[in-house]
């Protein structure tokens, strides 16, 4: 990413500070969302010292199951989404989390988030399949077809969720 993509980044996530709001960075755990996160933060003019990134162990990437652990998932990702958009109880590598299983602990962090920082804006840092289920979920939407909300690597986007307007419960 070049110096003018982190000049529109800083730009778009500081903006809020414009507004007096106070702006957080959660981070999934993985080593390199926490670099990322730290750039972002860095690059809007966050200071770690006062307002370090937080992890949530919830943002973690979607695991695939032991079937394809330390395998390069690349191959199997179409064969998963394809399961997935069928039935968003399908655990993938035979123990793999299911998109119904990601949804839920996500719905979790997102109501937790919103209790303890009301007002804030939150920037999440995570992998793909997490966040375009979590944009499905808090949308409302189908999550078998989370992949309608496909993220680029590294892309900011919006997400403004109420989970009373979309009728979204932890059971």
């Amino acid at each position: 990413m070049n110096n003018e993509y982190w000049r529109q980044f800083a730009e778009a996530l500081g903006a809020p500070h414009l507004h007096g709001r106070r702006v957080l960075v959660v981070s999934s755990p993985f080593s390199r969302t926490m670099r990322t996160a730290a750039l972002a933060a860095e690059a809007a003019g966050i200071s770690q010292e006062s307002n370090p990134v937080q992890i949530a162990p919830e943002l973690r990437e979607r695991f695939f199951g032991e079937e394809l652990e330390l395998q390069p998932y690349g191959a199997a990702y179409g064969k998963i989404w394809e399961h997935d958009a069928q039935t968003s109880s399908h655990r993938p590598g035979g123990n793999g989390e299911s998109v119904d299983e990601v949804s839920a602990r996500l719905r979790l962090l997102f109501q937790r988030l919103e209790a303890e920082h009301k007002g804030a804006v939150i920037l999440l840092v995570s992998h793909g399949d997490t966040l375009s289920i979590l944009q499905s979920t808090m949308l409302g939407q189908d999550t078998r077809h989370h992949r309608r909300f496909a993220f680029n690597t590294a892309e900011l986007r919006p997400l403004h969720a109420n989970l009373a307007l979309n009728g979204l419960t932890t059971q």
